[in-house]
C-alpha cells in the first residue's frame, strides 16, 4: 500500500515554526513587561514615600534636594509609564500575529486531514477492487469444478 503523502507539508512545517516563533517572541514580551511593570510600580512607592515623607527641616538645600529628588522620580515615572505602555502595544500585537499565524496553520492542518480522509477512501476503494477480484476469481474456480 502506498504511503500517504501531503504536498504541501513543508508548508505547514514553516507555518508552524512560525506559530512557535511568534509565540515565543510573545512570552519574551511578557516577560519584559512584567519586569518593566514592576519597575514602574517601585517607582511609584518611592514618590509615595517621598510625599508622604515630609521634611520639616528648615535648611534650605535639603528642601531642594528633596523637591529635585520628586522631580527625578516624576520624570523616571512617565518614562517607566510610556515605556510599559509601548510593551503593551508590543504585546496586542505579538497576540494579533499569533491568532493569525494559528489561523494559517489552521487551514492547512484542514487541508490536510481533507487530503487524507481522500486519501482512505482511495485506499478502501482499491482494496474492495482487490477484494471482489479475488472473490470472482474463486467463484469461477469453484464454478469450473476444481
Amino acid at each position: 500500500m502506498a504511503r500517504f503523502i501531503f504536498p504541501l507539508e513543508r508548508v505547514l512545517n514553516y507555518r508552524q515554526s512560525i506559530e512557535d516563533k511568534v509565540k515565543l517572541d510573545l512570552a519574551k514580551a511578557l516577560t519584559e513587561y512584567e519586569g518593566q511593570k514592576k519597575i514602574l510600580e517601585e517607582i511609584s512607592a518611592s514618590l509615595k514615600a517621598t510625599l508622604k515623607g515630609h521634611s520639616f527641616e528648615l535648611d534650605v538645600a535639603c528642601l531642594k534636594h528633596e523637591n529635585l529628588y520628586r522631580e527625578y522620580l516624576i520624570d523616571g515615572l512617565n518614562k517607566q509609564q510610556e515605556l510599559v505602555n509601548e510593551l503593551e502595544q508590543k504585546i496586542e500585537d505579538y497576540r494579533a500575529k499569533l491568532v493569525q499565524a494559528h489561523q494559517e496553520r489552521l487551514v492547512l492542518e484542514k487541508i490536510k486531514d481533507k487530503s487524507w480522509q481522500r486519501y482512505q477512501l482511495e485506499m478502501d476503494k482499491k482494496e474492495q477492487v482487490q477484494t471482489d477480484e479475488v472473490g470472482q476469481n474463486t467463484f469461477i474456480y469453484h464454478k469450473s469444478g476444481y
